[in-house]
């Protein structure tokens, strides 16, 4: 799994839009909506929110610049529940990117009690 990050700081208002952009670009570069097809199953997850973001380590022996929290939580388990070729875009961030899809999902996930509405985008 690998997470990117859309810091509104650094990526500016239109963050949402730029993560679910960048997951299509991924996908691209996989090959997914290419005549040979993609080289490698892969599906995303994007979701948006307030996250405790920074480095994690001993003073002075920095290991990992990192995201934490539920929003966090949510974006792993959107991407743990992609299927090959499918990007899940929960309901809010699409809202937020301005992003539309006739397909529609509810996604339960671990640690959640409610479902998540999200919409799914295919390349």
């Amino acid at each position: 799994e690998v997470m990117a990050l859309f810091l509104p700081a650094f990526a500016g208002d239109d963050h949402a839009s730029k993560a679910v952009g960048g997951c299509v670009e991924i996908m691209t570069k996989l090959g997914y909506g290419s005549e040979m097809g993609p080289f490698i199953a892969a599906g995303a997850g994007v979701n948006t929110g307030i996250a405790y973001v920074g480095v994690v380590g001993d003073q002075g022996n920095y290991k990992d610049f990192t995201a934490l929290g539920e929003e966090i939580n949510l974006a792993s388990r959107l991407a743990q529940a992609a299927g090959p070729g499918e990007i899940l875009v929960a309901e809010t961030t699409a809202v937020a990117a301005h992003v539309e899809s006739e397909e529609k999902r509810s996604i339960e996930a671990k640690g959640f009690s409610e479902t998540i509405p999200v919409i799914v985008l295919r390349h």
